[in-house]
């Protein structure tokens, strides 16, 4: 099954971000735009694992987390990946914070540990909000974008982590919780 691992959004973030997309919309960009109730911060892409390797990764994950406090982050400014003449991805991002860093680096250590390939690219936490086609069609939409760079859109409790199968189908992908992993190291930041 095609897996990931992240952190889900309260119900009044996911309202924020859909707000949002509305906006970016307006741009008229070609894109597939994320549905509210699928937006969530990706810590580590699993790929194809079989269920015996996600219980192996639910354990790891429960004994790495284990003195891992809960925090909080907020969701600040957008983007595009890789940039912004040629995006592939509209994200919305988060401001700064190295407990989410942590969290992250945890979760590439467990991937790494269950065979998974060392993440080639650098993490950058943010929530993808829509993916371009074709970068060819996209030009115009900058100035929409460069309208939200200081959005902000709320700050997120973080008390656990997740691990989600995700099927694709031709409506968009669906994604399945598989287990929550909970965080029991203390107070939170």
């Amino acid at each position: 099954m095609r897996c990931f691992i992240a952190i889900e959004l309260p119900e009044s973030v996911r309202s924020n971000l859909e707000g949002l997309s509305a906006r970016l919309r307006r741009s008229g960009v070609r894109a597939s735009w994320v549905r509210p109730e699928n937006m969530h911060v990706t810590l580590r892409f699993l790929g194809e694992i079989c269920e015996e390797r996600v219980g192996e990764v639910v354990r790891l994950l429960e004994a790495s987390y284990a003195n891992t406090p809960p925090f909080r982050f907020t969701l600040q400014g957008t983007g595009a990946f890789p940039n912004m003449k040629t995006p592939s991805v509209i994200w919305a991002g988060i401001r700064p914070n190295e407990a989410i860093l942590e969290v992250q680096r945890i979760a590439e250590d467990v991937a790494q540990r269950v065979g998974c390939s060392k993440e080639k690219n650098r993490f950058h936490p943010h929530v993808t909000l829509a993916r371009i086609k074709d970068p060819r069609n996209a030009s115009g939409w900058q100035r929409y974008l460069a309208a939200e760079k200081d959005w902000e859109g709320g700050e997120v409790c973080v008390e656990q982590v997740a691990v989600f199968q995700s099927e694709l189908t031709p409506r968009g992908p669906i994604y399945t919780r598989l287990a929550f992993i909970q965080f029991s190291g203390g107070e939170g930041k």
